[in-house]
């Protein structure tokens, strides 16, 4: 009977380091996963790192290449309409006095006239939008 009690005891040592062994080896795969799933998710992290880097690098040139192209302001291209608008004025009076009078140059002045209320008329509508 003794025997027998210590064969059990045994077999349920062994059962029991069997399924330890099991369940080791069973996390053993699954640190091993673990470790795999990080070291690749420290790869990705490093990529898009590095990614960032080179974009934030071409914003920060995009930006350096719009503002040395686009540094006018406002008011800059208000004064550049007026100052071409005068020059052009001055152009047109010229034309005129060469010519003398001739009807045809109504009729251009007209369009002009015309297109010079559209552009009021529009820059009233923009003004209006505002306040």
């Amino acid at each position: 009977m003794e025997y027998l009690e210590e064969t059990v005891h045994a077999n349920t040592d062994t059962d029991t380091d069997l399924e330890l062994q099991q369940e080791i080896h069973t996390l053993k795969l699954a640190l091993s996963h673990i470790q795999n799933e990080l070291s690749a998710s420290q790869e990705k992290q490093k990529f898009f790192h590095r990614q960032c880097k080179k974009n934030e690098i071409k914003l920060r040139n995009m930006n350096a290449i719009f503002d040395a192209n686009h540094r006018e302001t406002l008011d800059m291209i208000i004064d550049a309409f007026i100052t071409n608008g005068r020059t052009a004025l001055k152009k047109i009076s010229s034309q005129i006095h060469i010519q003398e009078f001739d009807p045809d140059n109504v009729e251009l002045l007209e369009k002009l006239i015309a297109y010079l209320y559209h552009i009021a008329q529009e820059l009233e509508n923009i003004k209006n939008q505002y306040n």
